[in-house]
């Protein structure tokens, strides 16, 4: 039972760091690579896949995504003022979100969850793989932030918008 509990915990913190990493993209000049975007689907692989990964795994991986993190904001690092915008997300402050906006909120995080396996077979559009995973950066950014119901919708629509896209893709390949 102790071991399960860790996991989960463990499990927590890893979103948190899904969602800092999130934190340093937006915005930032230095688009993520490679690496950042894989580090980001393993995380989120880990965070909702049925296969058990360990506690160690977990952490290692939370420590993966902190090292891509800061390969965006290296300045965090170092700052004597840190205003916070980059640190990994307290998920319990969504539990402490008016019931509305808890579930708009948990609405767009099913989404992002729904299209990581989608991406992870994506190879064929390298436009729309791309255009997917900025899309996660967003999303888990807003998921993350201070926001109204608007600014949810909003990304839910261009969330649809992508997954039409990839259904048409996906369409026109099997023709």
């Amino acid at each position: 039972m102790t071991h399960i509990c860790c996991i989960e915990y463990a499990k927590k913190d890893l979103f948190g760091a899904i969602v800092g990493l999130a934190r340093s993209v937006e915005g930032n000049k230095n688009r993520p690579t490679e690496s950042t975007h894989n580090a980001l689907l393993l995380g989120l692989r880990m965070f909702i896949s049925d296969k058990e990964y360990t506690y160690l795994e977990i952490k290692n991986h939370i420590e993966i995504l902190h090292t891509e993190k800061f390969k965006l904001v290296n300045r965090c690092l170092t700052c004597i003022n840190p205003c916070g915008r980059n640190d990994d997300y307290d998920v319990a402050r969504l539990d402490d979100l008016k019931t509305e906006l808890k579930e708009w909120k948990y609405t767009l995080l099913s989404s992002i969850m729904s299209m990581e396996p989608i991406l992870r077979n994506m190879t064929a559009n390298r436009y729309c793989y791309e255009e997917t995973i900025m899309f996660l950066y967003d999303a888990l950014f807003i998921i993350g932030s201070e926001c109204d119901k608007k600014e949810i919708c909003h990304m839910l629509m261009n969330g649809g918008r992508i997954y039409q896209k990839i259904f048409t893709e996906y369409l026109n390949a099997c023709k």
